[in-house]
């Protein structure tokens, strides 16, 4: 290791004098050891549930020690192709509707089922008179 002095400003009105001249270089021999290479440490993740999408599943490494000093680089995520719906690892789809909204649709198909299979039935006990016996059909 070295260093070299500048003089910025002369001594001038009784100040003291530089220790060294304007350019002095000192020379120092250091004893830093030198750097031992740290590798990525880490593990594997599970493996991302299969995307609908893009057909693939993704693993990711944790680092839980970054490299240093050229150690061992950590591993990039794998990829793999999947095919959806195959394997407990993978979702479905969504609707994009909320379980209250799917829900909701479900009921009100099973009412106007049950609504229509009513008025059928009044039309058919009606005969041809177009009477509706009492009680054959009720409005929901």
């Amino acid at each position: 290791m070295s260093r070299t002095y500048s003089i910025n400003e002369h001594e001038a009105n009784g100040g003291t004098k530089c220790s060294f001249p304007d350019g002095h270089m000192e020379n120092k021999t250091c004893s830093v050891p030198p750097c031992v290479p740290i590798d990525c440490d880490g593990w594997w993740e599970e493996w991302t549930n299969c995307s609908f999408a893009s057909k693939s599943q993704t693993q990711n490494f944790h680092i839980e020690t970054e490299p240093a000093f050229g150690g061992k680089e950590c591993p990039l995520p794998k990829t793999q192709k999947c095919t959806p719906g195959t394997g407990e690892q993978q979702t479905a789809p969504s609707s994009g509707l909320p379980g209250w909204a799917i829900a909701l649709i479900v009921v009100g198909a099973v009412v106007g089922a049950a609504i229509l299979a009513g008025a059928l039935i009044a039309a058919w006990t009606a005969g041809a008179s177009g009477a509706v016996p009492e009680g054959a059909y009720q409005q929901y």
